[in-house]
Parts: C-alpha cells; structure tokens; sequence
C-alpha cells in the first residue's frame, strides 16, 4: 500500500467482462487507478462483469470483487450474488457516483486515506458551472464519497451554489450534480467541497444510460470536456 514513507502506490483492478464492465473500469481510471487484465493475485480488487453468481466461484481470491451485472436486479438476485462472495453489487439502475463509492469504499479503509491517494495521482479533470448560469472554471474532483468531494480548483464558486459538473469517462462526457459546502482558501488547499444531490434522480446518469447508443450529457458538456480534459 505505501512506498517512501507517506508515498501510496497506485491501486490495481483486474477487470472480467465486456461492454458495461469496460464503462466500469473506465470510471477507475478516471479515479487514478491501474485497470490490468485477467490476473488477480497482485490486484486491489476485481471488477466484474456477471450474469450469474455461479460465475463467482472461480474468480475469489485476496481482493474483494465488486460484481457488475448489466440488468436490473431483485433484491433476491441481489442477495445471491453477496451470498456467492461478491463484496458489492452493481446493477443496470445503478448511477456512476453509486459505483465510485462503491471502488473507493471497497480500495480505501477512510476517507482520509483515499483523498492522499487522490492528490497524489491527480484527481478527475472536471468543468463546473452554476446550475443557472455560463461556464466558470476547471479544476480537480477528489474523494468522492456519499458524504461528498472535494474540488481543487482556484476559481471556487460560494457556498451554497447549486453547481453542475462535467467529467470524462471511458471517452464519454458525464455530468454530476451538486452543490458547495464550503469554500477553501488556504495556499496549499485551494478549492471548495460539493455535497452531491443524491434526491435528485438526474444527480449522474445510471449504467444503463453509459453503455446505451444514446449520450447523456449536452452538447454544451461534451464540447468543454472534449477540448479539455
């Protein structure tokens, strides 16, 4: 986990599966992790692609497995695929930010831990605006977590903006909704926080809409994170 004293090393993530599996792990790297192929014994944890807990049996190991499964679930499909050894579950209705908890809950013991990881591996290039109003500025979306993130920026918004954001993933541009918390402005901790509006069903697009022929951010969005993430 640690090289050099506070250095960290960068998280690896094997990754089984196809096209949504693929959206999944475009999502780790964006969080500044490795995706490698089928080898398990050196990784983090696994992601993976399945249909049917029966799959699990020959893929546990050390790392725990965070299983995509790319329809909606019942709670007892749900069930069967922690039962069989999945450390989470993932289905067709979950949302991007659902699943970026859900790597950086199962890679990282505290928050604290995973925010040093962060910066130390750049964060996600993100565009932020107001909600209401013309683009602001780019910055650095970091930790991000059900309680929040944290975006390095020096061109903070004030608290209480309800603000958009826009990231890229796996070659598509993603848009997350929020609003900041508070506002940083010391030397070497430039920014503000964002609490996500997880009420608000357009908060991220699910994993049906990323790995579907139609694009869920406008061309507002797509335009600003083409020419610059």
């Amino acid at each position: 986990m640690s090289a050099g004293g506070n250095l960290l090393t960068r998280r690896c993530i094997s990754l089984r599966g196809g096209t949504v599996a693929d959206v999944v792990g475009g999502l780790a790297e964006a969080l500044g992790h490795t995706v490698a192929g089928p080898r398990q014994d050196e990784a983090d944890l696994v992601l993976l692609e399945a249909e049917s807990p029966d799959l699990l049996s020959t893929h546990r190991g050390l790392a725990p497995i965070l299983v995509v499964v790319p329809r909606r679930l019942r709670d007892s499909e749900r069930r069967a695929f922690l039962e069989a050894g999945a450390a989470r579950v993932a289905d067709s209705e979950s949302s991007l930010l659902e699943l970026a908890f859900m790597i950086e809950g199962l890679l990282f013991p505290t928050l604290r831990l995973q925010r040093r990881y962060a910066r130390q591996f750049g964060g996600i290039g993100t565009w932020f605006w107001p909600t209401e109003g013309a683009r602001r500025g780019k910055g650095s979306l970091v930790a991000l977590s059900q309680a929040g993130a944290y975006l390095v920026t020096d061109e903070p918004l004030a608290e209480g903006t309800p603000i958009t954001m826009a990231i890229g993933v796996a070659g598509r541009t993603i848009e997350l909704r929020g609003r900041v918390t508070y506002v940083a402005d010391s030397e070497d901790q430039k920014g503000f926080g964002v609490e996500f509006a997880l009420e608000d069903p357009e908060v991220a697009p699910r994993l049906a809409d990323l790995t579907g022929t139609h694009s869920n951010a406008p061309d507002r969005a797509r335009a600003l994170a083409q020419a610059s993430l």
